[in-house]
């Protein structure tokens, strides 16, 4: 009827018309429902029939078929439409009038084309087939892949997999008035010499925009903008389109999230050419090019697949019995919180959420199965998104293992993994296109992420502890990428030395050593001694020559590794389109969904930082903890004081060189700045203000010209130290001249440390600010010999990681053209055990010069050339215009030159960790005139590979 009354209506229109059968192949062969009279083979039963309108957009052009090649029916102007309806038994499925039915299945014609394989335009240019793409919505996807591939629709709510059969399709002419049909040759209608006929053509939708179409910038509650009517102006009354098709705005409210693990899904896994859908699905929403591993097992308690809890006196089974049990699990799962907060949850084999956690579980939930496919979780997926609003969860987690245990089986090259990574995406594919049916692909936000990679081992890449240690007494609890060993009452520190050294193959730590970016030393079920292997090794506690899973993908490496690194992509109205992010760690990703689900976060080891970039609408950043600026020292206003202090006989210490002790007047009194110079010189070293305390500290700011340091009144050493160093300020040449001496500006008694200190104490004088960054300028070498810049070193570490550290500094600043760089002192450890063991002190003398544990040093450098801002407030001043990059180390204070028999660049890349953690560790706020979110951005990651030289 529609047809007849818009061929009347506009003179005449094309229609396309043809049937489909959407269904797996192998079904449709061996199921007699597909086939008529139940005789299969014979003439099949279509699911689906479809029809393709196409007119003119001016009434005058009729719309027509011309035997010139260049001929272009209607001017080539045309417009179209087109359904896909459903074969259904009922006349009106849905109780609707008989045309809002047929509206309810519009479709566009690149749809159509996907699902029958048929071009039905092949004649147009390249670049009206890019047009036409556009309109349509195939948004750039390849059709002749498409035609070849097979097809997965979803159609309501039932998940349908395999090829689209077209059964064949027929087009028809309709002309009001002429019985002309297409294959007419001769028809009057339109003359093939009318220069509109040499046109180009210039397909149009019906509507300009709908909600199947929009994109993610686009309001998903906005009504569709549609096409206005042809505003020629001839004598006949202007044509109009057909009739405007509108969608409702999103019918799904508050907008669900969907989190999907496809565990084992190594970051590389995406350069295969085996995920379409899934790189479509980044491609339009936000994508970090990989994220690393790295939740804190101390704070949740799963610190392996197996472990020993001491207090329970039990080992857990992550596949066991007792990994359901409440018991084992610390932390917040992020279903509680939701669930707390009133929102209703499911998941689907979610580690964790077959166990109850503080009463609270997923309201729906599926335990793990290994017969389930992926089908089978999107199927379940659409089944909770489908119920209604009172009862469907808001956020839902899914695990899809199939590629990390085809990974497991047969390694991460195979062909089984290719397999399994192509299920995956077209799983995705299939959850892509059921939104899009719902008009709800912007209605939904999805996080598409992973656990960790996968590394392929061999069975000639071991390492078997019976060779190092008596394994009967000492427990190995755990095996394969890395080592756990329980200490059965002997000494972990000699465990370690018995191993330490043995092979390049592994380092290994007692547990408290262990470096501080893996956040694996204070929990009781972690074991007193690890082995962490390298290079695809694995280690085992003896040979076995029935053990052959050597040979099986595995994980558990360092996240340092790049096959450890992993996939994380998002798309909904709640992210941003076409953004790409940095790599980070999975901790944050807690707190991205707890914003999305609008409800406060319990506490957690992560931050929003470097993710809010990824929100739409991330709010405003959590302030960060309070700190306070420390005090002031300087030299005594008092002349009596003074110089008192600066006739004592221990002021300058044995061994200084003449050529600077001839100047020392003139060096003191340089440290006798005005605020004027102060302030000039926390601009030049620290635009971003002096570092501020969390925690209350004892200290005593100190300025000189080219570095300030923070020193601890308490232990005697520098707290911090920081400056700037430039190109040229790298390339001093000023010879070393010796020549330590007492800070004039502290207290003899109470404050400084003295020449005495170190003397015969078997430690070297170790520099925060080193001489050879300041041998551009006689004063600033001569004031690094100032013991207020010096603490305790043993010799080694000086004269290995330490001085390493320091020789990058002035390459860095040669590479980068300057750095800013901080280097200070850690003393951790029970305070009251500090203030009662000697071994805590200099000579063993408690209250003199403490003996840091740690050091640590955080380089900045701009990413682009460094500018001062123009501004008179010191505070507004950012050389790095909010553009800066980072990279921090804590070393152990150990006496070897080379711990762990490492490279010098792998073993200070070892011992990376994020600012953050060393602001815990200190008590200091680093940057505290940076905004909140830029602090966040650069204190929260960790790097994953030193800076180029």
């Amino acid at each position: 009827m529609l047809i007849n009354k818009w061929s009347k209506k506009y003179g005449g229109i094309f229609v396309i018309s043809g049937a489909m059968i959407k269904a797996d192949h192998e079904t449709v062969m061996s199921d007699p429902s597909y086939w008529l009279n139940g005789e299969i083979g014979s003439v099949a039963i279509p699911t689906h029939l479809y029809k393709i309108v196409v007119k003119c957009q001016d009434s005058d052009q009729v719309a027509c078929n011309g035997s010139a090649s260049n001929h272009k029916p209607c001017g080539g102007k045309l417009e179209a439409l087109s359904f896909i309806l459903p074969h259904s038994k009922s006349a009106s499925p849905q109780c609707h009038s008989a045309v809002s039915q047929i509206f309810d299945h519009v479709s566009s014609i690149a749809d159509i084309e996907k699902l029958t394989g048929i071009d039905f335009f092949p004649e147009l240019s390249a670049e009206l087939q890019r047009e036409k793409l556009e309109v349509e919505g195939l948004r750039g996807s390849n059709k002749a892949d498409a035609r070849r591939k097979n097809i997965i629709y979803v159609v309501g709510g039932i998940l349908v997999i395999g090829v689209v059969f077209g059964l064949g399709f027929m087009i028809g002419w309709f002309a009001n008035q002429r019985g002309v049909n297409q294959g007419q040759q001769g028809g009057n209608l339109c003359p093939t010499s009318s220069p509109t006929a040499q046109s180009t053509y210039s397909t149009k939708p019906a509507t300009t925009q709908s909600t199947n179409s929009a994109t993610p910038e686009q309001s998903t509650t906005a009504p569709p903008a549609t096409t206005q009517p042809a505003t020629k102006q001839p004598t006949t009354p202007p044509a109009t389109t057909l009739p405007p098709i509108t969608f409702p705005p999103c019918s799904i409210t508050p907008a669900p999230l969907l989190v999907i693990s496809l565990n084992g899904f190594r970051w590389d896994y995406l350069n295969r050419g085996q995920t379409p859908n899934i790189s479509a699905f980044a491609s339009k929403g936000t994508q970090a090019d990989y994220m690393k591993p790295g939740l804190y097992p101390v704070s949740h308690g799963i610190v392996a697949d197996n472990f020993y809890d001491p207090n329970f006196q039990e080992t857990f089974d992550f596949k066991g019995v007792n990994g359901t049990q409440e018991k084992w699990w610390g932390g917040e799962p992020i279903w509680v919180t939701a669930n707390k907060n009133n929102i209703t949850t499911a998941s689907y084999s979610w580690p964790g959420d077959q166990a109850n956690f503080q009463g609270y579980h997923p309201n729906y939930r599926f335990p793990p199965n290994m017969n389930a496919t992926t089908m089978d979780r999107v199927t379940q997926f659409f089944q909770w998104l489908d119920m209604p609003a009172d009862k469907r969860p808001q956020l839902i987690t899914m695990t899809f293992d199939q590629v990390q245990l085809a990974g497991a089986r047969y390694g991460p090259t195979s062909n089984e993994v290719n397999q399994e990574i192509k299920n995956i995406d077209n799983a995705i594919g299939a959850i892509t296109q059921g939104l899009k049916q719902r008009n709800a692909e912007h209605c939904v936000n999805v996080i598409i992420t992973s656990d960790h990679g996968m590394k392929q081992p061999s069975c000639s890449k071991i390492r078997y502890l019976n060779t190092y240690i008596d394994v009967d007494k000492n427990q190995v609890v755990n095996q394969g990428a890395f080592g756990g060993i329980l200490v059965n009452g002997g000494n972990a520190t000699e465990v370690v030395s018995k191993i330490k050294g043995r092979s390049s193959k592994f380092t290994v730590f007692k547990k408290e050593d262990l470096p501080f970016r893996f956040h694996y030393r204070n929990n009781t079920r972690i074991p007193d001694v690890i082995v962490i292997m390298v290079d695809g090794y694995l280690v085992r506690r003896i040979y076995d020559a029935n053990y052959t899973a050597c040979g099986l993908a595995t994980s558990g490496w360092d996240n340092l590794e790049k096959d450890m690194r992993t996939i994380f992509m998002a798309s909904g109205p709640g992210f941003h389109s076409s953004k790409k992010i940095k790599p980070f760690l999975n901790i944050q990703l807690y707190n991205v969904m707890t914003k999305l689900l609008g409800i406060k976060p319990a506490k957690n080891n992560g931050v929003l930082g470097s993710l809010r970039a990824m929100l739409r609408n991330p709010g405003v950043a959590t302030p960060q903890a309070p700190s306070q600026p420390g005090p002031v020292c300087r030299i005594p206003a008092d002349t009596a004081l003074f110089e008192d202090r600066a006739r004592c006989s221990s002021c300058v210490c044995p061994y200084c060189r003449s050529v600077v002790k001839a100047n020392l007047t003139l060096y003191n009194q340089a440290l006798n700045m005005t605020t004027q110079e102060e302030s000039a010189a926390q601009m030049m070293n620290f635009p971003w203000g002096i570092p501020e305390y969390r925690v209350s500290l004892d200290t005593c700011i100190l300025y000189q010209n080219h570095y300030i340091t923070s020193y601890s009144n308490t232990y005697r050493v520098p707290w911090f130290v920081g400056y700037e160093i430039t190109t040229k300020e790298a390339s001093g040449f000023l010879k070393r001249n010796d020549c330590f001496r007492r800070d004039l500006r502290l207290s003899i008694a109470s404050q400084a440390s003295n020449c005495t200190s170190y003397s015969r104490s078997g430690y070297d004088r170790g520099h925060m600010a080193p001489n050879g960054d300041m041998n551009f300028d006689a004063e600033a070498q001569a004031n690094t010999y100032l013991l207020s810049n010096i603490a305790p070193q043993i010799h080694n570490f000086n004269a290995g990681p330490w001085l390493n550290l320091e020789s990058l500094t002035r390459t860095w600043a040669k590479k980068y053209g300057s750095v800013y760089v901080l280097s200070g002192s850690l003393v951790l450890g029970d305070r009251n055990k500090i203030w009662s063991d000697p071994s805590y002190w200099i000579h063993g003398a408690i209250d003199t010069v403490v003996l840091p544990t740690h050091f640590y040093k955080i380089f900045v450098k701009c990413q682009t050339t460094k500018k001062m801002a123009d501004s008179k407030n010191e505070k507004a001043i950012d050389p790095c215009q909010g553009k800066i990059d980072v990279i921090s180390f804590v070393l152990p204070h150990l006496n070897s030159r080379k711990p762990q028999g490492q490279l010098t660049d792998v073993y200070l890349l070892d011992h990376t960790t994020s600012i953050r953690d060393i602001e815990a560790l200190s008590g200091i706020n680093f940057f505290p005139n940076l905004p909140s979110q830029v602090q966040d951005e650069i204190e929260v990651p960790v790097a994953s590979e030193m800076w180029a030289k």
